[in-house]
């Protein structure tokens, strides 16, 4: 049988399944660099750098598990951006 996912379940928008499981289970273990937000209101945003990429993992309210490679030189304005959107939507629930 043909699909067009090739792994369903919480990984299947990431292209790579492993890389997806590692970078979530080291976020898991406490070895991110940063994490901000959390899964049931904004998302949960965890930061990984490596040597030559850094890595930003989202966790949504429902389990699945997508993630971004992005260049090291660009991390920060990048990270900068994730967590002026959590504090925006995290305002805006407190206020509803």
């Amino acid at each position: 049988m043909y699909t067009a996912i090739r792994f369903p379940g919480k990984y299947q928008a990431d292209r790579s399944e492993l890389l997806a499981k590692v970078l979530e289970s080291m976020v898991n273990e406490g070895r991110s660099s940063d994490e901000v937000g959390d899964c049931e209101t904004t998302g949960h945003y965890a930061r990984i750098d490596g040597k030559r990429y850094s890595y930003l993992l989202e966790t949504d309210n429902q389990g699945f598990v997508t993630y971004q490679i992005v260049r090291k030189y660009e991390i920060e304005s990048v990270w900068e951006h994730v967590v002026k959107t959590v504090e925006e939507l995290k305002g805006g629930i407190n206020h509803e």
